[in-house]
């Protein structure tokens, strides 16, 4: 199916019942006000099955900056069930498997979506649950957020522990994987800022935060 046709569905049955989210085209519900972290649902269109999709329950915190959505922190709506993978099927035209199926959907959302949405909607709730449920928070994306986190939870001293080991091991991967060489120029200037003050490193985290949800296409919301 198009993402356009779930879409619409998703906006006749499901937004009207998310008193605070917002739709963004083509395949986000996202919750408001935005601040530090966006807190959303993503559904996804099957490249292998046309009738099939699923649904993700995802936070991305806008301070570490990105121009496109990281679905890292989170999972699929089966998934925050028991590790349960689900996917849905249905064809525009059934009207009947249309309600039958949002329904469901909206169910997983209330029962497991939102209570996740709420648990990390702050730089506390992203420290949580890189530590508790990511599975490898040693990953250099997840110790980026959480000394970031650290910083805007005023745990500046965590965050001066975590840095200067991100950069070095960002360093010695960066002929491997290029693209650390770019991260590893963010935590530099993160750690030449806390030299300077934390509110010189926070504020910096504001713009990152910004940019970011510049680049999404949700400047409206800065």
């Amino acid at each position: 199916m198009k993402a356009s046709d779930l879409m619409k569905a998703v906006r006749r049955h499901i937004l009207p019942l998310l008193p605070g989210f917002k739709y963004k085209p083509t395949t986000i519900l996202y919750a408001t006000p935005v601040e530090l972290i966006l807190r959303a649902f993503y559904f996804q269109t099957s490249y292998l099955d046309r009738d099939a999709f699923t649904v993700w329950a995802f936070v991305q915190p806008l301070y570490v900056p990105r121009d496109h959505l990281v679905l890292n922190m989170g999972g699929r709506l089966g998934w925050l069930h028991k590790g349960k993978d689900i996917w849905w099927r249905w064809r525009p035209e059934d009207v009947e498997l249309e309600k039958q199926v949002m329904h469901e959907i909206y169910w997983y959302i209330q029962k497991y979506g939102l209570p996740f949405l709420e648990r990390v909607r702050t730089p506390s709730g992203v420290i949580w649950w890189i530590d508790k449920k990511s599975g490898n928070p040693k990953d250099v994306y997840y110790q980026e957020a959480k000394a970031y986190s650290y910083i805007l939870t005023g745990d500046c001293d965590r965050a001066q522990r975590i840095l200067p080991r991100l950069y070095t091991e960002l360093r010695q991967d960066e002929p491997s994987y290029p693209w650390m060489g770019q991260v590893a120029e963010r935590v530099k200037q993160m750690i030449s800022l806390l030299a300077q003050s934390p509110e010189a490193a926070v504020q910096q985290l504001y713009e990152w935060r910004n940019w970011t949800l510049t680049q999404l296409g949700l400047k409206k919301e800065i």
